[in-house]
Parts: C-alpha cells; structure tokens; sequence
C-alpha cells in the first residue's frame, strides 16, 4: 500500500471518527444529567482521531492533508440526519457535494 493510500484511509477514520465525537457530544449535552457517557464517549473518539491526525502529519504534506479534513463537514451532514434528525436543505447538500469535487481534485494532485 503505498504511502498516499495509507494517508487517505487514515483520513477517512479521522473524519468519520471527528463527525462521530460530533454527534455524540451533541447528544450528550442535550441531557447531560441522562447522558454523560456520550460526552466521555465523544471525548475519547476526539482524542484517538487527534492520534491519527497526528499520524498522518508525519507521512504527508500538510496542505494534502488538511484538505482531506472537510470530509468532515459532509460525514456530519450524513449522521446529523441519521442520527439527530435534522432536516438537511438543498444548499447544505449543494455545499457538501462542492467539497467532495474539491477533495476528489486535491486527492488526484
């Protein structure tokens, strides 16, 4: 596996992994009384996907990679409507199909 491909699969985890921490942190402070463990939980997937992040720095560029970090904006889209149910408009799906050409672009460089 070249080194490239690792990077991209590791950004991957790392942005799904942010979204997750997202979502779960999200759901714990709406009743933190009930659900403190999702905030813990959160807290805990931030921290493994900082070690990735930290990871990937050393294996490639910065600029490469911090693009592939918008990922995020469009995996918290996704579990934003599975998991919290907010309605998704037509501009916040325009937006996020605008990041994936530009990540597609970069990943090509």
């Amino acid at each position: 596996m070249s080194t490239k491909t690792l990077v991209i699969l590791l950004m991957l985890f790392n942005t799904m992994g942010t979204a997750v921490a997202q979502v779960l942190l999200k759901l714990g402070v709406s009743d933190l009384a009930k659900s403190w463990p999702f905030v813990l939980l959160g807290i805990a997937i931030y921290g493994l996907a900082m070690l990735v992040w930290l990871f990937v720095l050393s294996k490639a560029d910065l600029s490469f990679a911090y693009s592939l970090v918008a990922l995020t904006f469009v995996f918290l889209l996704i579990f934003s409507r599975l998991f919290l149910h907010e309605t998704l408009s037509a501009l916040r799906l325009s937006g996020a199909a605008l990041i994936i050409v530009g990540i597609f672009l970069v990943a090509r460089s």
